[in-house]
């Protein structure tokens, strides 16, 4: 790679060459390019352009945008400046355009609009960001056609169009594709796109594009197929509704209202700023203090030069809740901690704990963290699987496979508030490792007439929560003694316990099941060596 030396020069020496003055230069900026034919312009015709951000440049007709595209139409009725008629063919007077798709999209969305060949469009997965964009700027005949693309794969892929439909809320085409990938005996037929016979799918299939719809969506999923699975009519199976997009965040407002800041924060003579919550609440508090423990808080609390002198209240608007502030804002002073508010629902105090933690992580107050970390531990502790997904949502790598082990002794599936928040991708790594800890304890229990666990059901997989309990109890006996004992210290016949049934998802050429070093493979091994080793006894 060239590389360009700056040469310096000094009143005592003359110009010098050496190392220490070579210096890269950042890269230039990219030139913007035409788009190829017919984009390019080629009939100077063109009256816009669009310009993605790899600086492709698309010159376009307005009146054929106007007529495809109910979003543009609206984005060109806006007044233009004027220009005169010599400008009309000068490129650099075209009206720029900047999107954030990039050309490859753009291009085969355009040719949609054009009397030119249509694209050619090679999967689910690479018709799903086309369909997002022909959403995005509302061109009706576009999304129709794309629409149509995309469930002509729903008997040959039914979970990807699943994913995609649910993704870009077609409600429609989600129904479509769970109807396939949840076949009755009775609808069994011929694929007529690839003449296959169609048959039903395994619940334990799964695709990665599934990764990008909520877990709810597929709870409800799995939900439809268990039912269908035992139905002897289409018509005692109601669909139930899909698309539930991922929400961003859970909801700020807590469950509780906070008429006045408590102390000190409503003393009018404590502070030199004044917080006006969401819901106005009036906080009266120390710039500096907020400032140490906030690093957003410090930039969003700056004074510039001129009111550094004033003796003007300083006043800022946040967007939190009151409720959230007063339990926020004592964690950013050298003050105990605050109690959290008393509920009587499990739902109200978790909802609270997880809106404290969403606050902290926004304003990057740490010590607020680690207090609303603890109370959602404590305000979940009863909830395995609520916990295995909270852990999940906000990446505490360091106890996702504590609550996971917890998680295997819930006694049956039920839908829990945070799986509209986590995507299925969690979920689903907690089904598979809950029923491969579930097969172990069966057929060390069972012996050799050992039932399979389920990957998904509402009925208890155990007797009784005691039974359950027993089972948790020796599992973490197993992990702590895997933890203590190194792989080279195993016999032959513990080796053996390390190989996966005939037939397991996760077996693998190797014979150790562990497709890649995860909690969700590998402790199953650790806990299949351990539970020989105990039973064994």
């Amino acid at each position: 790679m060239a590389t360009t030396a700056l040469v310096t020069a000094s009143p005592q020496a003359g110009p010098t060459t050496d190392s220490s003055a070579t210096r890269f230069k950042s890269p230039p900026k990219q030139a913007p390019y035409a788009a190829n034919f017919p984009f390019n312009n080629a009939h100077g015709d063109a009256d816009a352009i669009l310009q993605t951000p790899d600086m492709t440049k698309f010159y376009i007709h307005r009146a054929v945008l106007r007529i495809a595209s109910s979003f543009f139409a609206d984005m060109l009725s806006l007044p233009q400046p004027a220009s005169s008629d010599s400008d009309s063919h000068n490129e650099s007077a075209l009206p720029v355009i900047l999107i954030s798709e990039n050309a490859d999209i753009i291009d085969r969305l355009l040719r949609m609009c054009y009397p030119v060949a249509k694209p050619c469009f090679f999967g689910v997965a690479f018709l799903s960001p086309i369909l997002g964009a022909a959403i995005k700027y509302q061109m009706t005949e576009a999304i129709a056609v794309l629409t149509k693309e995309l469930l002509s794969s729903c008997d040959s892929d039914p979970l990807q169009v699943f994913a995609v439909a649910c993704r870009h809320n077609l409600e429609g085409a989600v129904m479509q594709a769970a109807a396939a990938f949840c076949v009755l005996k009775q609808e069994q037929r011929p694929c007529p796109a690839t003449g296959r016979y169609r048959v039903p799918r395994p619940i334990t299939e799964y695709t990665e594009l599934m990764d990008t719809v909520s877990a709810s969506a597929y709870y409800q999923l799995l939900r439809f197929h268990t039912k269908r699975a035992s139905a002897t009519s289409v018509f005692t199976v109601p669909t139930p509704k899909f698309c539930l997009p991922l929400a961003p965040n859970r909801p700020s407002i807590p469950s509780g209202n906070q008429e006045q800041a408590p102390a000190p924060f409503d003393d009018t003579n404590h502070g030199d700023t004044v917080l006006y919550s969401s819901d106005g609440v009036k906080f009266y508090v120390h710039r500096s203090f907020l400032a140490f423990a906030s690093p957003v808080l410090r930039e969003r609390l700056a004074l510039p030069p001129d009111a550094a002198r004033s003796t003007c209240e300083h006043r800022v608007s946040i967007a939190e809740h009151g409720s959230i502030l007063a339990l926020l804002l004592p964690l950013c002073y050298p003050m105990a901690d605050p109690a959290m508010p008393t509920r009587s629902s499990h739902d109200d105090r978790i909802h609270d704990a997880c809106s404290l933690l969403d606050a902290a992580r926004k304003y990057k107050i740490t010590r607020a963290e680690e207090f609303a970390k603890r109370m959602c531990i404590i305000a979940a502790e009863s909830f395995p699987l609520r916990l295995y997904l909270i852990a999940s949502h906000y990446g505490w790598d360091d106890m996702i496979e504590q609550f996971a082990l917890r998680a295997v002794y819930e006694l049956a599936d039920a839908h829990v508030p945070e799986m509209d928040v986590v995507s299925a991708g969690p979920y689903r790594r907690i089904l598979v490792y809950r029923q491969k800890c579930r097969n172990v304890i069966l057929s060390k229990w069972h012996g050799g007439n050992a039932p399979q666990a389920q990957y998904w059901s509402q009925e208890p997989w155990v007797a009784s929560t005691g039974e359950a309990q027993f089972w948790m109890t020796l599992h973490q006996r197993a992990q702590e003694q895997a933890a203590r004992d190194p792989p080279a210290s195993l016999n032959v016949g513990e080796r053996l316990a390390l190989v996966d049934e005939p037939g397991s998802p996760s077996s693998s050429s190797s014979g150790t099941g562990c497709v890649r070093p995860s909690w969700t493979t590998c402790v199953c091994c650790r806990w299949r060596v351990c539970i020989w080793r105990i039973i064994a006894r």
